[in-house]
Parts: structure tokens; C-alpha cells; sequence
């Protein structure tokens, strides 16, 4: 009888059957953390690139004489057919949280789609001016912080509220010399060109 080969014991049969196992777990690991770093990162950069773009419609609705409705609404439209069309032609199938989540995203393109694309096509020979009421002005103090020094600074904008004809207020950022020389209560002269969509905007202070 040789004695010189130990029988395996109960502890290193177990081992052996359960390497595979772990084995197995860490490269499953190791795949689902890609995965889950994308997961948590798409829907913070998708909320950023949300406010950029609602920001960026405001802005430019400052300066286009209409309803606030009626940019909302073309995008709400616009943005429920992209998404009948995207889930149309997609092949996995949708939750409601991802739907909202998209909506929300084609939602903010539309806005300032709709918006930057009659601002950008301003028609020369629509050119007119005509005269807006202030019934209000007052200055914004903005304070933030450089990126590297994390030194605060502030600077101030400027704003003035005039009323059109139809009753409807805008919110205009002026420069320093044109917010001192505008009283309030007073009729301010500016001038007006139609864009690509139809709705004016405001060319010149």
C-alpha cells in the first residue's frame, strides 16, 4: 500500500468545487461594474444636460416677443412624437421611468431648439421698431467661485421689464449705460425683426 499519496480530504474537495464558483462571481462582478458606473452616471449627465438646455431657452426667450406657452407647447409636441418614433424603432422594451426620463430630455432639445432656430434666422427686412413700456428694472448680484483658486467673485446683471402691446411682460438684459439712461413708467424704443419661425425678436436695445 502506498502511503505516499494522501487520499483528498473533505475540505479540499469542497474548495475545488467551489472555485469555479467564485471564479465565476468575480468576472461577473468585474462586468456588472461598468454597467453600474453607466447607470449611475447617465441619468446625473442627462439632468445637467437638461438644465444647460432649459437655461439656454430661457435666455434666449428673453429676447422673443411671444407667450411662454407657445414654445412650450411646439416642444411638447415635438418631443412626443420623437419619442413615438425612437420606442417605434427600438427594440427593447421601455419602462416608465426611462420613458419619462427620455421625454424629458427630447423635451429640453425642442425648447431650445424652437427657440435658437428663429433667433438664428432673423429676417432684415422685418426690421421695425417700436416702443415697449418699463414697469420695472432692477440688478442681480451673482456670486461664484473660480475652478481652481476657489476664490469668490460677484458680478451684477442688469434687468428691465417691459410690457408690450398685447399685455404680455418680457425680462430683458440691458448693459449698464442702457439700464441707468431707462426710467420706469417710461416707453423704451427698440427694434424688432421677425425670425424664422414668425415670432419676433428683440434685435437692437
Amino acid at each position: 500500500m502506498n502511503m505516499s499519496d494522501p487520499k483528498p480530504t473533505s475540505a479540499s474537495v469542497s474548495d475545488t468545487a467551489q472555485h469555479p464558483a467564485s471564479a465565476y462571481d468575480r468576472a461577473t462582478a468585474s462586468a456588472a461594474a461598468p454597467r453600474s458606473l453607466r447607470s449611475r452616471f447617465l441619468p446625473v449627465a442627462g439632468i445637467l444636460v437638461l438644465i444647460v438646455l432649459l437655461a439656454g431657452g430661457a435666455c434666449l426667450h428673453n429676447r422673443t416677443l411671444v407667450s411662454w406657452w407657445l414654445p412650450v407647447e411646439i416642444a411638447v409636441l415635438l418631443a412626443t412624437l420623437m419619442l413615438v418614433v425612437i420606442r417605434a424603432a427600438g427594440k427593447r422594451a421601455w419602462d416608465l421611468s426611462d420613458m419619462g426620463f427620455c421625454w424629458l430630455l427630447l423635451f429640453g432639445v425642442s425648447y431650445f431648439g424652437v427657440l435658437a432656430v428663429n433667433s438664428l434666422g432673423l429676417d432684415p427686412a422685418t426690421a421695425r421698431e417700436t416702443e415697449l413700456m418699463v414697469t420695472n428694472k432692477y440688478e442681480k448680484r451673482h456670486t461664484s467661485r473660480r475652478p481652481h483658486s476657489g476664490i469668490r467673485q460677484t458680478h451684477t446683471t442688469r434687468h428691465v421689464v417691459v410690457r408690450s402691446e398685447s399685455g404680455a411682460e418680457y425680462e430683458l438684459d440691458v448693459s449698464d449705460a442702457r439700464y441707468a439712461r431707462t426710467p420706469v413708467n417710461r416707453p423704451m424704443r427698440v427694434r424688432i425683426c421677425d425670425g424664422r419661425l414668425g415670432f419676433g425678436v428683440i434685435a437692437d436695445l
